[in-house]
């Protein structure tokens, strides 16, 4: 379970860009979602150095302000409550935006999740749903393109929001909308950079 964390957001302005002396850095949250494990540089690099894979800038330095996580809705939240508490936890988040740790705080490892995904099955405990790293691996087990960063499941698991790592269209955020895996013609421009799209979150259709 993730650590709670209630943060004002009194003094954050409608764009969800806030400036603060966060190491020299420029903090970008999203507004109402709670938050993954507390992640530190040396865990993102050594992150990079596993996968290959470089985590852009904007999308880095939301892992160390928020490090992904959910948000639910009043509706929702009563929605649930009409539920016994074992199937509540079976439901994802309207939208959950992938962490770090989480299956480590859960109490797995990663070895253990690989010996699942190499025989072809994908962990479905709630305590791994929202992990970055078991989306990573799943994502390169079904050999989809390794540019591309699996960073949030979306519309309750169904969907995901992807991000471009290299090439033309470095930084891109796209929405991934085949409940059959991903298929580039069935992917739609979100936004052009993982801050814009942060910035923007509230206005996008399927918010």
């Amino acid at each position: 379970m993730h650590p709670s964390c209630r943060w004002s957001f009194t003094e954050i302005k409608a764009s969800c860009w806030q400036h603060s002396a966060f190491a020299g850095r420029s903090l970008l949250t999203l507004p109402g979602f709670d938050r993954g494990p507390q992640v530190t540089d040396e865990d993102l690099s050594a992150i990079e150095q596993r996968w290959g894979l470089p985590l852009l800038e904007g999308y880095r330095e939301f892992l160390l302000a928020q490090n992904g996580g959910h948000r639910v809705t009043a509706s929702e939240m009563e929605q649930a409550e009409r539920v016994p508490p074992d199937v509540r936890k079976q439901i994802p988040p309207k939208h959950h935006f992938l962490s770090l740790g989480v299956a480590a705080t859960a109490g797995y490892t990663l070895d253990d999740v690989r010996t699942e995904i190499d025989s072809g099955v994908l962990p479905e405990l709630p305590e791994l749903r929202g992990d970055l790293e078991v989306s990573l691996m799943w994502w390169r087990h079904l050999e989809y393109p390794s540019s591309i960063l699996p960073i949030a499941k979306t519309q309750y698991g169904q969907n995901e929001l992807l991000l471009q790592l290299d090439g033309p269209k470095t930084g891109e955020v796209t929405f991934v909308y085949d409940p059959d895996g991903y298929c580039e013609w069935h992917c739609e421009f979100v936004a052009a950079s993982f801050g814009e799209m942060v910035e923007a979150f509230d206005s996008w259709k399927h918010a």
